[in-house]
C-alpha cells in the first residue's frame, strides 16, 4: 500500500511522500544518467531558450544551466513540492535570472510560454491524459526550427514498453506536424527512448 502511494507520488508529488519521491528522483543513478544522456544527445546551444516540462527536483534543469552562457531556461511542474526542491537545487541560476521555475501543467501552459528553441520532457509523457493534443500544443510553442524532445523509460508499475512508446510517440509527433523526427535509445534495463522532432 505504501509502495503504491509512493509510486503515485512520482506523477504529482505531494506532502511527505512527495518529498521522499523527489529525493529518489534526484539521487537514483538511472534518473541522473538519463537526464545527463538526454542533455548530451541534444547538444543544447549555450544561448538557447529552453522549456522543461515536468522538471521534478530540478536535476536536469541544473545540468542544462551549467552549460548556458546567454540562454534562458523555464521549468513547469505540477508540484509545489518539486518547485521547492528545484529552487533549492538551482538557487544561484534562479537568482541570476537564467532559470525560472513555475508551477503549472504541460497540458495547459501559460500563454507567455512560447518561442522556445527546445522543449524537453523526461518521463512525463505517460501522465498526459491526451498525449497527441499535448504534443501538438508543445510543438506550437517552438520557435521556427525548434525541437521537441520527449524521453520515456518504462517505470516499475508501467505497462507501456519502450517500443510501444516509441511507436505511439512517432505517430503523435507526425500528427503534430513535426519534421526530421528521429529516435535515440539509451541502453538501460528497460531502455530509455527519446523522440526528437523539429518544427
Amino acid at each position: 500500500m505504501i509502495k503504491q502511494k509512493l509510486f503515485a507520488n512520482f506523477a504529482h508529488p505531494q506532502g511527505l511522500l512527495g518529498r521522499f519521491a523527489g529525493r529518489i528522483m534526484a539521487t537514483k543513478r538511472s534518473n541522473r544518467e538519463r537526464g545527463a544522456w538526454a542533455v548530451g544527445e541534444l547538444d543544447v546551444a549555450p544561448d538557447a531558450r529552453v522549456l522543461e516540462v515536468g522538471y521534478g527536483p530540478g536535476v536536469t534543469i541544473a545540468q542544462l544551466a551549467s552549460g548556458m552562457t546567454g540562454g534562458r531556461i523555464v521549468g513547469v511542474d505540477r508540484s509545489d513540492v518539486m518547485l521547492a526542491q528545484a529552487q533549492r537545487r538551482n538557487k544561484r541560476a534562479v537568482a541570476s535570472g537564467n532559470v525560472e521555475l513555475r508551477v503549472g501543467d504541460a497540458q495547459q501552459l501559460d500563454v507567455d510560454l512560447t518561442d522556445f528553441d527546445l522543449i524537453l520532457g523526461i518521463n512525463v509523457w505517460q501522465f498526459w491524459t491526451d498525449q497527441t493534443a499535448t504534443i501538438t500544443a508543445l510543438a506550437d510553442r517552438l520557435s521556427a526550427g525548434g525541437r521537441l524532445a520527449v524521453v520515456y523509460m518504462q517505470p516499475p508499475t508501467g505497462k507501456t514498453t519502450g517500443e510501444e512508446a516509441r511507436s505511439k510517440m512517432q505517430d503523435q509527433f507526425e500528427r503534430a506536424g513535426l519534421s526530421e523526427i528521429n529516435v535515440r535509445t539509451m541502453a538501460f534495463d528497460p531502455p530509455a527512448v527519446m523522440m526528437i522532432g523539429h518544427r
